[in-house]
């Protein structure tokens, strides 16, 4: 455990810190650290506050950071504003060509195009990696600022985009766009999946649907395709989505996880309107529901209902573990198989996921637990008070002969948890701490205690 005591001025640094701002990112070997009030950036080596001299990226200014597939990296204040670049080759980033006159820049997810406007009017372009040239991707109808501009499908290979409340599409190989046709009327851009940052597409094993799982989970947008071409936009499916595997299978609740009551409310009506735990085979796009099946209530007054949806995958498994109404079950190979009734009486309602390359724990206010392959639920660690759960519980996987390092506890210990799940504590902090993730070296974690004390983890193996 290291203290880093150096900002050039006297007495103690932590006394000093009012806050600060962390980026870890690809094409740097060190984090970029601003401390408020400073009006510098800072980076670490070994295990001290050095200043960074060096033009760009300045961490007061970085939101935004993208490796593209090409290896080069780009970045800036945020999504729409990206003013700096890095080939994989290069040492050191640059500022973009004329930066300051474009009105955006955006990157577009999947491909190596970092798109762009000089007006909200202008031309589409394009970065070369020299300068910004017409787009070779036509424009279709009005770009405007933060929407509408072609967003990338790996899974097909070409551009979506939207203009006048209609969906087109563009392949490299096809001199023009192609319409969309809308099952139902969509009335903005993330209902057709793609627009959102983090989507993830999927081609059925047939060729014929492409699915796409918005970032947040919430939104399942469905593609009837023909030749490679996407031919016809199926109706939005919002519940909490996770595909199995690479199997193209979908997976979880359909239906809001919040609904208000209605207020003439009978049996029937009101299982029409109770989520249903949902498969989607590969090859189809028509939702198979559990009957048997209800989602855990978390809130239950005379208004309204909330829902709790919480999945995660057991690593080097294709199964995927949630909750329910009657506690925890596992799905996996079309099947869903109930875990032992007494887990939920174990580890409560309201436990969290956390899982490394190697383990699947839930952690809960009576500790931490780990799931065993043969399904047996293992506690690891117990609080040392009886409301031992804190939001700021994490585990990070090192480069470290399997070990992970857990932040565990609301006045947080540190634990080493070795790759058999045992935990063994490192440090006890008695306050609250804020943890900022493993640094490029992937043998440490930044974290900071309560009172600004900035400390780093390095683990020795």
């Amino acid at each position: 455990m290291s203290v880093l005591p150096d900002l050039r001025q006297p007495g103690q640094a932590w006394e000093r810190i009012s806050g600060l701002d962390v980026h870890v990112f690809d094409g740097l070997n060190v984090p970029l650290i601003y401390i408020h009030g400073t009006k510098k950036s800072w980076f670490l080596e070994n295990a001290r506050l050095r200043e960074w001299t060096n033009e760009f990226p300045q961490a007061s200014s970085l939101n935004e950071t993208v490796r593209l597939p090409d290896g080069s990296v780009i970045g800036g204040p945020s999504a729409n504003h990206l003013r700096f670049f890095k080939r994989d080759d290069q040492a050191s980033f640059e500022r973009l060509p004329a930066a300051d006159d474009l009105y955006w820049t955006d990157h577009v997810e999947g491909s190596n195009i970092i798109f762009a406007k000089k007006s909200s009017d202008g031309a589409l372009l394009v970065f070369d990696g020299e300068g910004f040239v017409p787009s070779p991707v036509p424009e279709k109808g009005h770009t405007r600022q933060g929407e509408f501009l072609p967003w990338y499908s790996t899974a097909l290979g070409g551009y979506f985009t939207a203009y006048a409340a209609d969906i087109w599409f563009y392949r490299t190989s096809d001199p023009s766009w192609r319409p969309v046709k809308e099952s139902e009327t969509h009335s903005w851009a993330p209902s057709w999946g793609l627009y959102e940052r983090g989507s993830r597409d999927t081609l059925s094993p047939d060729g014929s649907l492409l699915k796409v799982i918005s970032e947040n989970r919430i939104g399942l947008t469905q593609y009837r395709v023909s030749d490679g071409n996407p031919i016809e936009i199926l109706p939005l499916l919002r519940g909490q989505w996770h595909q199995v595997g690479d199997s193209g299978e979908i997976v979880g609740w359909l239906g809001a996880w919040h609904r208000i009551l209605l207020a003439a409310q009978d049996h029937e009506e009101s299982e029409a309107h109770t989520p249903k735990f949902t498969s989607i085979p590969p090859n189809s796009d028509v939702p198979q529901t559990f009957p048997d099946l209800r989602p855990l209530i978390l809130i239950h007054d005379e208004n309204s209902i909330s829902y709790q949806y919480r999945f995660a995958t057991m690593p080097g498994t294709d199964r995927l573990y949630f909750l329910h109404g009657n506690g925890f079950a596992y799905y996996s190979g079309g099947e869903v198989s109930p875990l032992p009734a007494e887990w939920l009486d174990t580890v409560g309602k309201l436990p969290h996921f956390l899982t490394s390359e190697t383990a699947l724990y839930v952690i809960a206010s009576n500790g931490l637990f780990r799931f065993g392959q043969d399904d047996t639920l293992t506690k690891v660690w117990t609080p040392q008070s009886k409301v031992g759960f804190g939001p700021n519980n994490y585990v990070f996987d090192l480069e470290c002969e399997g070990n992970s390092i857990g932040f565990l506890g609301r006045k947080t210990g540190i634990y080493s948890l070795d790759p058999n799940g045992e935990a063994t504590l490192i440090a006890q902090s008695h306050s609250a701490i804020q943890v900022y993730g493993v640094m490029p070296d992937k043998k440490s974690i930044l974290f900071a205690e309560s009172n600004g004390q900035l400390k780093l983890l390095s683990a020795e193996c």
